[in-house]
C-alpha cells in the first residue's frame, strides 16, 4: 500500500519491534490469541551473536509485529502508564469484544475492558471507537482499535 508520505517516499508503519522475553510464549501469544500470522522466522541478519532469532508477524494488513529474543525483566514495579518508554501496540480490530474474550479465555490480563469512546479532532470532526487493552506476555500494552 502506498503512502502519502512525500519526505519518506510513502509512509505508514512497517513494523513495530518488541524484544521479549520467552521468545516462543510472545510468539504462541500473538499467532494463538490474536490470529497474527508468521511472515518471516529466522536468526538475525547483521547482529546474531547478540539477538540469536527474530520473528515477523502479519497484524493482517501488512503492517507487522517483530518479535526479538534477549528482553529483560523490569525490576520496576509495572505502571500502566509510566512503564518504560514504550507505550502501547494498537491493532485495529472489527470485533474487540470477542478478541478480548479469546484473550481472557487463554489467561491473559485484561487492563481495560472494551469500551466505546469518542475522540474528537481539533477541527470538531468526531471519530467513534471500541476500544480495550490486554497485557502481553512480557508485559507489553496491547490497544484493540475498532473504528
Amino acid at each position: 500500500m502506498a503512502g502519502l508520505n512525500e519526505a519518506l517516499g510513502g509512509g505508514g508503519i512497517h513494523h513495530v519491534g518488541l524484544r521479549v522475553i520467552n521468545f516462543e510464549t510472545s510468539i504462541k501469544f500473538y499467532t494463538e490469541v490474536l490470529g497474527l500470522k508468521i511472515l518471516i522466522d529466522c536468526p538475525h541478519p547483521w547482529e546474531p551473536d547478540t539477538v540469536d532469532h527474530i520473528c515477523f508477524l502479519d497484524t493482517g494488513d501488512g503492517n507487522c509485529i517483530e518479535i526479538f529474543t534477549g528482553g529483560k525483566q523490569d525490576s520496576v514495579e509495572f505502571d500502566q502508564y509510566r512503564a518504560g518508554t514504550y507505550f502501547h501496540l494498537a491493532l485495529r480490530s472489527n470485533k474487540v469484544d470477542a478478541v478480548v474474550e479469546r484473550a481472557r479465555k487463554a489467561g491473559t490480563t485484561i487492563l481495560v475492558e472494551p469500551l466505546d469512546v469518542r475522540l474528537v479532532a481539533y477541527n470538531g470532526d468526531v471519530k467513534l471507537a471500541r476500544v480495550a487493552f490486554i497485557l502481553g506476555p512480557d508485559g507489553e500494552q496491547v490497544e484493540l482499535f475498532q473504528e
